[in-house]
Protein backbone atom coordinates (compact mmCIF):
# COMPACT_ATOMS: atom_id res chain seq x y z
CA UNK A 1 0.00 0.00 0.00
CA UNK A 2 2.36 2.70 -1.27
CA UNK A 3 1.48 6.37 -1.12
CA UNK A 4 0.91 8.19 -4.37
CA UNK A 5 2.08 11.78 -4.82
CA UNK A 6 -1.48 13.07 -4.43
CA UNK A 7 -2.00 11.01 -1.28
CA UNK A 8 1.23 12.31 0.25
CA UNK A 9 0.09 15.88 -0.37
CA UNK A 10 -3.32 15.08 1.17
CA UNK A 11 -1.70 13.64 4.29
CA UNK A 12 0.65 16.61 4.64
CA UNK A 13 -2.37 18.91 4.36
CA UNK A 14 -4.17 16.95 7.09
CA UNK A 15 -1.11 17.56 9.31
CA UNK A 16 -1.23 21.31 8.66
CA UNK A 17 1.46 21.43 5.96
CA UNK A 18 -0.11 23.09 2.95
CA UNK A 19 1.62 22.81 -0.41
CA UNK A 20 0.30 23.83 -3.83
CA UNK A 21 -1.34 20.87 -5.60
CA UNK A 22 0.99 21.47 -8.55
CA UNK A 23 4.12 21.88 -6.47
CA UNK A 24 7.31 21.07 -8.34
CA UNK A 25 8.95 19.49 -5.30
CA UNK A 26 10.23 16.01 -6.26
CA UNK A 27 8.71 12.91 -4.66
CA UNK A 28 11.83 12.45 -2.52
CA UNK A 29 11.38 15.93 -1.02
CA UNK A 30 7.71 15.24 -0.25
CA UNK A 31 8.61 11.94 1.42
CA UNK A 32 11.22 13.76 3.51
CA UNK A 33 8.67 16.34 4.63
CA UNK A 34 6.24 13.59 5.60
CA UNK A 35 8.96 11.88 7.61
CA UNK A 36 9.78 15.13 9.39
CA UNK A 37 6.09 15.75 10.09
CA UNK A 38 5.66 12.26 11.59
CA UNK A 39 8.71 12.84 13.79
CA UNK A 40 7.43 16.22 14.93
CA UNK A 41 3.94 14.90 15.66
CA UNK A 42 5.44 12.30 18.00
CA UNK A 43 8.06 14.65 19.48
CA UNK A 44 10.35 11.78 18.54
CA UNK A 45 13.66 13.55 19.11
CA UNK A 46 12.54 14.41 22.65
CA UNK A 47 11.07 11.11 23.81
CA UNK A 48 13.53 8.89 21.90
CA UNK A 49 16.86 10.73 22.08
CA UNK A 50 18.92 7.64 21.22
CA UNK A 51 19.30 6.45 17.64
CA UNK A 52 17.89 3.02 18.50
CA UNK A 53 15.60 1.78 21.23
CA UNK A 54 15.50 -1.85 22.37
CA UNK A 55 12.20 -2.52 24.19
CA UNK A 56 13.84 -5.41 26.04
CA UNK A 57 15.94 -2.88 27.96
CA UNK A 58 12.97 -0.71 28.97
CA UNK A 59 10.70 -1.43 31.92
CA UNK A 60 7.16 -2.62 31.20
CA UNK A 61 4.27 -0.19 31.41
CA UNK A 62 2.53 -0.60 34.80
CA UNK A 63 -0.49 -2.90 34.77
CA UNK A 64 -1.87 -1.60 38.05
CA UNK A 65 -2.35 1.77 39.69
CA UNK A 66 -3.87 5.06 38.62
CA UNK A 67 -1.31 5.58 35.83
CA UNK A 68 -1.83 2.20 34.15
CA UNK A 69 -4.10 3.44 31.33
CA UNK A 70 -2.21 3.55 28.03
CA UNK A 71 -5.15 5.39 26.47
CA UNK A 72 -4.89 8.21 29.01
CA UNK A 73 -1.15 8.44 28.38
CA UNK A 74 -1.29 8.76 24.59
CA UNK A 75 -4.31 11.04 24.46
CA UNK A 76 -3.18 14.49 23.37
CA UNK A 77 -4.79 17.88 22.82
CA UNK A 78 -4.26 21.63 23.08
CA UNK A 79 -6.29 24.73 23.85
CA UNK A 80 -7.11 25.35 20.19
CA UNK A 81 -8.42 21.81 19.76
CA UNK A 82 -10.36 21.98 23.01
CA UNK A 83 -12.01 25.22 21.91
CA UNK A 84 -12.92 23.74 18.53
CA UNK A 85 -14.44 20.68 20.19
CA UNK A 86 -16.44 22.82 22.62
CA UNK A 87 -17.74 24.92 19.72
CA UNK A 88 -18.75 21.80 17.79
CA UNK A 89 -20.62 20.38 20.75
CA UNK A 90 -22.43 23.69 21.24
CA UNK A 91 -23.69 23.20 17.68
CA UNK A 92 -24.88 19.70 18.48
CA UNK A 93 -21.94 17.83 16.93
CA UNK A 94 -19.82 15.21 18.70
CA UNK A 95 -16.49 16.46 17.38
CA UNK A 96 -14.93 19.33 15.50
CA UNK A 97 -13.67 17.24 12.57
CA UNK A 98 -15.87 14.61 10.95
CA UNK A 99 -14.50 11.08 10.78
CA UNK A 100 -12.88 9.89 7.54
CA UNK A 101 -12.17 13.43 6.30
CA UNK A 102 -8.76 14.08 7.88
CA UNK A 103 -6.28 11.19 7.74
CA UNK A 104 -4.07 12.53 10.52
CA UNK A 105 -6.92 13.19 12.96
CA UNK A 106 -8.36 9.78 12.15
CA UNK A 107 -4.96 8.17 12.81
CA UNK A 108 -4.95 9.65 16.29
CA UNK A 109 -8.33 8.03 16.92
CA UNK A 110 -7.03 4.68 15.68
CA UNK A 111 -3.99 4.81 17.95
CA UNK A 112 -6.26 5.58 20.88
CA UNK A 113 -8.41 2.62 19.86
CA UNK A 114 -5.35 0.34 20.00
CA UNK A 115 -4.53 1.74 23.45
CA UNK A 116 -8.09 1.08 24.66
CA UNK A 117 -7.80 -2.52 23.44
CA UNK A 118 -4.67 -3.00 25.55
CA UNK A 119 -6.28 -1.39 28.60
CA UNK A 120 -9.19 -3.83 28.24
CA UNK A 121 -6.85 -6.82 28.12
CA UNK A 122 -7.14 -7.44 24.37
CA UNK A 123 -3.97 -7.96 22.35
CA UNK A 124 -5.39 -8.80 18.90
CA UNK A 125 -7.35 -6.60 16.54
CA UNK A 126 -8.15 -5.61 12.98
CA UNK A 127 -8.21 -2.21 11.30
CA UNK A 128 -10.26 -2.12 8.11
CA UNK A 129 -11.97 0.27 5.74
CA UNK A 130 -15.45 1.38 6.87
CA UNK A 131 -17.13 -0.79 4.21
CA UNK A 132 -14.98 -3.84 5.14
CA UNK A 133 -14.26 -4.46 1.47
CA UNK A 134 -10.93 -3.14 0.20
CA UNK A 135 -8.11 -3.20 2.75
CA UNK A 136 -7.26 -4.11 6.32
CA UNK A 137 -4.42 -4.31 8.83
CA UNK A 138 -4.35 -7.07 11.41
CA UNK A 139 -2.29 -6.44 14.51
CA UNK A 140 -1.08 -7.99 17.72
CA UNK A 141 0.11 -5.92 20.68
CA UNK A 142 3.19 -7.74 21.96
CA UNK A 143 3.95 -5.52 24.95
CA UNK A 144 3.91 -1.94 26.22
CA UNK A 145 6.97 -0.27 27.74
CA UNK A 146 7.64 2.96 29.61
CA UNK A 147 9.82 5.48 27.80
CA UNK A 148 8.98 7.79 30.67
CA UNK A 149 6.12 8.10 33.15
CA UNK A 150 3.92 9.78 30.52
CA UNK A 151 5.04 8.08 27.31
CA UNK A 152 4.27 4.43 26.49
CA UNK A 153 6.13 2.52 23.78
CA UNK A 154 3.76 0.02 22.15
CA UNK A 155 5.42 -3.01 20.54
CA UNK A 156 3.17 -4.27 17.78
CA UNK A 157 3.15 -6.92 15.06
CA UNK A 158 1.05 -6.18 12.00
CA UNK A 159 0.22 -7.27 8.48
CA UNK A 160 -1.64 -5.37 5.78
CA UNK A 161 -4.12 -6.91 3.37
CA UNK A 162 -5.82 -5.79 0.17
CA UNK A 163 -8.32 -7.51 -2.13
CA UNK A 164 -5.48 -9.55 -3.64
CA UNK A 165 -4.55 -11.33 -0.40
CA UNK A 166 -7.64 -10.73 1.73
CA UNK A 167 -8.39 -14.46 2.13
CA UNK A 168 -5.34 -14.98 4.36
CA UNK A 169 -6.41 -12.03 6.50
CA UNK A 170 -9.90 -13.50 6.89
CA UNK A 171 -8.42 -16.82 8.00
CA UNK A 172 -6.31 -14.98 10.58
CA UNK A 173 -9.38 -13.22 11.97
CA UNK A 174 -11.32 -16.48 12.10
CA UNK A 175 -8.54 -18.13 14.10
CA UNK A 176 -8.42 -15.24 16.55
CA UNK A 177 -12.19 -15.28 17.00
CA UNK A 178 -12.04 -18.99 17.74
CA UNK A 179 -9.55 -18.28 20.51
CA UNK A 180 -11.17 -15.21 22.06
CA UNK A 181 -14.55 -13.60 22.60
CA UNK A 182 -14.49 -11.41 19.50
CA UNK A 183 -11.76 -9.35 17.89
CA UNK A 184 -11.62 -5.55 18.33
CA UNK A 185 -12.44 -3.78 15.06
CA UNK A 186 -11.28 -0.26 14.16
CA UNK A 187 -12.55 1.46 11.03
CA UNK A 188 -10.01 3.42 8.96
CA UNK A 189 -10.00 4.67 5.40
CA UNK A 190 -7.44 3.36 2.92
CA UNK A 191 -5.54 6.65 3.15
CA UNK A 192 -5.40 6.50 6.94
CA UNK A 193 -4.21 2.91 6.78
CA UNK A 194 -1.40 3.95 4.44
CA UNK A 195 -0.41 6.68 6.88
CA UNK A 196 -0.47 4.19 9.77
CA UNK A 197 1.74 1.78 7.81
CA UNK A 198 4.15 4.60 7.06
CA UNK A 199 4.23 5.52 10.78
CA UNK A 200 4.89 1.91 11.83
CA UNK A 201 7.59 1.39 9.19
CA UNK A 202 9.25 4.65 10.20
CA UNK A 203 9.17 3.84 13.91
CA UNK A 204 10.60 0.39 13.24
CA UNK A 205 13.93 2.07 12.45
CA UNK A 206 14.63 3.59 15.88
CA UNK A 207 13.00 0.54 17.50
CA UNK A 208 13.47 -2.58 15.37
CA UNK A 209 11.07 -4.64 17.46
CA UNK A 210 8.08 -2.35 16.92
CA UNK A 211 7.12 -3.91 13.58
CA UNK A 212 9.25 -7.04 13.29
CA UNK A 213 10.81 -8.56 16.41
CA UNK A 214 13.99 -10.39 15.42
CA UNK A 215 13.73 -14.17 15.17
CA UNK A 216 17.13 -14.67 16.76
CA UNK A 217 18.37 -16.69 19.73
CA UNK A 218 17.66 -13.62 21.87
CA UNK A 219 13.99 -14.45 21.51
CA UNK A 220 14.62 -17.78 23.24
CA UNK A 221 15.27 -18.41 26.92
CA UNK A 222 18.85 -17.82 27.96
CA UNK A 223 18.65 -20.51 30.69
CA UNK A 224 19.49 -17.77 33.20
CA UNK A 225 16.80 -15.97 35.18
CA UNK A 226 13.92 -18.01 33.75
CA UNK A 227 11.85 -20.54 35.71
CA UNK A 228 11.77 -24.06 34.32
CA UNK A 229 9.30 -26.65 35.62
CA UNK A 230 9.36 -30.34 34.71
CA UNK A 231 5.97 -31.16 33.26
CA UNK A 232 6.05 -34.53 31.53
CA UNK A 233 7.45 -37.75 32.91
CA UNK A 234 6.38 -41.34 33.42
CA UNK A 235 4.16 -40.39 36.37
CA UNK A 236 2.03 -37.53 35.08
CA UNK A 237 1.54 -38.43 31.44
CA UNK A 238 -2.07 -39.49 30.94
CA UNK A 239 -1.96 -42.62 28.78
CA UNK A 240 -5.64 -42.77 27.83
CA UNK A 241 -6.65 -39.32 26.57
CA UNK A 242 -7.78 -39.46 22.93
CA UNK A 243 -5.51 -42.47 22.31
CA UNK A 244 -2.79 -40.09 21.10
CA UNK A 245 -0.56 -40.15 24.13
CA UNK A 246 2.41 -42.48 24.54
CA UNK A 247 1.58 -44.87 27.35
CA UNK A 248 3.66 -44.28 30.47
CA UNK A 249 4.54 -47.95 30.63
CA UNK A 250 5.38 -48.30 26.92
CA UNK A 251 9.08 -49.18 26.53
CA UNK A 252 9.43 -46.76 23.58
CA UNK A 253 9.66 -43.11 24.71
CA UNK A 254 8.11 -40.25 22.70
CA UNK A 255 10.22 -39.16 19.72
CA UNK A 256 12.93 -36.57 20.33
CA UNK A 257 13.38 -34.63 17.10
CA UNK A 258 14.73 -31.55 18.89
CA UNK A 259 17.76 -33.07 20.56
CA UNK A 260 19.22 -30.69 23.14
CA UNK A 261 17.80 -27.56 21.47
CA UNK A 262 14.99 -25.51 23.00
CA UNK A 263 11.71 -25.59 21.10
CA UNK A 264 8.23 -24.11 21.32
CA UNK A 265 5.30 -25.97 22.80
CA UNK A 266 1.63 -25.12 22.88
CA UNK A 267 -0.18 -25.64 26.20
CA UNK A 268 -3.96 -25.71 26.36
CA UNK A 269 -6.29 -26.64 29.21
CA UNK A 270 -9.21 -28.95 28.49
CA UNK A 271 -11.40 -31.64 30.02
CA UNK A 272 -11.24 -35.24 28.81
CA UNK A 273 -13.50 -37.85 30.41
CA UNK A 274 -14.31 -35.47 33.25
CA UNK A 275 -10.62 -35.02 34.09
CA UNK A 276 -8.89 -31.63 33.77
CA UNK A 277 -5.85 -32.00 31.52
CA UNK A 278 -3.32 -29.78 29.85
CA UNK A 279 -2.51 -30.80 26.27
CA UNK A 280 1.12 -30.06 25.40
CA UNK A 281 2.64 -30.53 21.96
CA UNK A 282 5.23 -29.06 19.64
CA UNK A 283 4.52 -27.56 16.24
CA UNK A 284 5.39 -30.76 14.40
CA UNK A 285 3.17 -32.84 16.71
CA UNK A 286 6.15 -35.14 17.24
CA UNK A 287 4.49 -35.86 20.57
CA UNK A 288 1.14 -35.23 22.25
CA UNK A 289 1.15 -35.23 26.03
CA UNK A 290 -1.70 -34.76 28.45
CA UNK A 291 -0.59 -33.36 31.78
CA UNK A 292 -3.25 -34.50 34.26
CA UNK A 293 -4.05 -32.06 37.07
CA UNK A 294 -4.48 -34.76 39.71
CA UNK A 295 -1.02 -36.22 39.10
CA UNK A 296 0.89 -33.06 40.09
CA UNK A 297 -1.52 -30.39 41.43
CA UNK A 298 1.14 -27.87 42.48
CA UNK A 299 2.93 -27.88 39.12
CA UNK A 300 -0.38 -27.80 37.25
CA UNK A 301 -1.51 -24.82 39.36
CA UNK A 302 1.70 -22.94 38.51
CA UNK A 303 1.09 -23.49 34.80
CA UNK A 304 -2.55 -22.46 35.07
CA UNK A 305 -1.65 -19.28 36.97
CA UNK A 306 0.87 -18.33 34.29
CA UNK A 307 -1.63 -19.06 31.54
CA UNK A 308 -4.21 -16.80 33.18
CA UNK A 309 -1.70 -14.06 34.04
CA UNK A 310 -0.55 -11.05 32.00
CA UNK A 311 1.90 -13.15 29.96
CA UNK A 312 -0.70 -15.78 29.14
CA UNK A 313 -3.38 -14.12 27.06
CA UNK A 314 -5.95 -15.89 24.92
CA UNK A 315 -8.50 -15.54 27.74
CA UNK A 316 -6.37 -17.74 29.97
CA UNK A 317 -7.05 -20.89 27.98
CA UNK A 318 -3.71 -21.51 26.28
CA UNK A 319 -0.19 -20.20 25.85
CA UNK A 320 3.09 -20.88 24.07
CA UNK A 321 6.36 -21.41 25.90
CA UNK A 322 9.91 -22.58 25.28
CA UNK A 323 10.74 -26.13 26.33
CA UNK A 324 13.73 -28.44 26.37
CA UNK A 325 14.07 -32.20 26.59
CA UNK A 326 15.53 -33.42 29.87
CA UNK A 327 15.48 -37.17 29.23
CA UNK A 328 13.62 -39.81 27.24
CA UNK A 329 10.58 -39.42 29.46
CA UNK A 330 10.73 -35.83 30.70
CA UNK A 331 10.98 -32.28 29.42
CA UNK A 332 10.79 -28.91 31.11
CA UNK A 333 9.07 -25.66 30.19
CA UNK A 334 10.19 -22.07 30.71
CA UNK A 335 7.19 -20.55 32.48
CA UNK A 336 8.10 -16.88 32.89
CA UNK A 337 9.32 -16.07 29.38
CA UNK A 338 6.78 -15.86 26.56
CA UNK A 339 7.95 -15.96 22.90
CA UNK A 340 8.71 -12.52 21.48
CA UNK A 341 7.19 -13.26 18.10
CA UNK A 342 3.64 -14.02 16.96
CA UNK A 343 2.85 -17.74 16.98
CA UNK A 344 0.40 -18.83 14.28
CA UNK A 345 -0.20 -22.54 15.04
Amino acid sequence: MDLSREETLAILSSMGIELPPRTKLPDEALAKRLKQAINAAQCLSTVVPDAHVDPATIRRWPTEGENRSVYAAIRRGDLHEAAATAHARALGRDQAVDLYTNAFMDLRQTLMGIAVAWDEGRTWGVIQDPQHETCAITFRIVSVHELDAHTPLIVILYHSFTRENMSSGIRWIERRMAEADGVPNINATALEQKLLLRLLAHNAKPSPQISSPPRSPRSRPSNRGETYATTINRFNMNASALDRVQAAYDPAPPANMHGTRVFLVKLQIGVVGGIVNMLIHDRQRSFDAYFEETRAPAVFAAFKAEMQGPRGGRLGRKMYRWAKRESDWAFSVCLDRAPDTEIMW
